[in-house]
């Protein structure tokens, strides 16, 4: 609805009469905007450009699936959303990067008939919405875990899963059916905050390229970080961050 708003000057009672029939009319015609969030559809997710469920909307469906990156769907790209409305029976989590990364989530619960996102101490949105999903539970949007598929060792950048993620490559056969990654490169060296160990094989991290290298961790040297078949871990803050090989082996002393 546009306003004009008209220099003040004195009214005469026919003009009076006139402003307080405009003012009805105001009043009668904001009343579809109490209808706020209705136009997001059943088993959707809604997200709006304005406050309150209003300008642009964008509905997303669990059937399509979680967005990884806002950045490369042309619905998403490009715009700050502010409010939302979840119309599905999933929570709905939402990140402030891309991959579930970033430091602040929002958790929408199932049904939520609409709101504004939460706002930080400076009035901004806390999350700069940058990839969601829909998960079960709330305490599942703290994971993105469930990225990785069944026969997988899964390497994140992010902790529990979170941030951008890949999949461990094997490019060297060693004795005893040891399986090698030695030097991880510019991409993942260094980089490697959590893993999921979805394999058959126990995955032996360590420090430095070439399986070599060892942490220090209360005066006691450690040489490899074991993740057994079916853990998935963030790794210790001694850890964190200063890995730079793998192997994987069929038992822990093969590491």
């Amino acid at each position: 609805m546009h306003m004009i708003k008209s220099s003040p000057g004195r009214l005469t009672v026919a003009g009076l009469a006139a402003v307080l029939l405009a003012a009805c009319l105001v009043w009668w015609q904001a009343g579809p905007a109490q209808a706020a969030y209705t136009d997001c559809p059943e088993k959707t997710f809604c997200l709006y450009t304005q406050a309150g469920g209003a300008g642009e909307m964008v509905s997303l469906a669990p059937q399509d699936g979680p967005v990884l990156d806002y950045g490369t769907v042309a619905t998403l790209k490009d715009r700050t959303f502010l409010s939302f409305r979840n119309n599905t029976a999933s929570w709905t989590c939402l990140y402030d990067d891309p991959a579930y990364g970033g430091t602040d989530i929002q958790a929408v619960l199932p049904g939520h008939t609409g709101g504004d996102l939460a706002k930080g101490a400076d009035g901004l949105p806390k999350v700069t919405v940058a990839s969601h999903k829909f998960a079960p539970s709330k305490s599942l949007c703290r994971t993105g875990f469930d990225r990785c598929d069944a026969g997988r060792v899964c390497i994140f950048q992010g902790p529990s899963g979170r941030g951008v993620g890949g999949v461990t490559s094997q490019t060297e056969v060693l004795p005893d059916g040891v399986l090698g990654n030695r030097d991880y490169g510019v991409t993942w060296d260094d980089k490697l905050v959590s893993v999921a160990n979805r394999s058959h094989k126990t995955a032996c991290f360590y420090r430095d390229p070439g399986y070599s290298g060892t942490w220090q961790t209360g005066g006691v040297a450690y040489r490899a970080f074991v993740v057994l078949p079916g853990e998935e871990t963030t790794l210790p803050a001694d850890y964190r961050s200063s890995v730079s090989s793998h192997k994987l082996a069929d038992a822990e002393g093969k590491c």
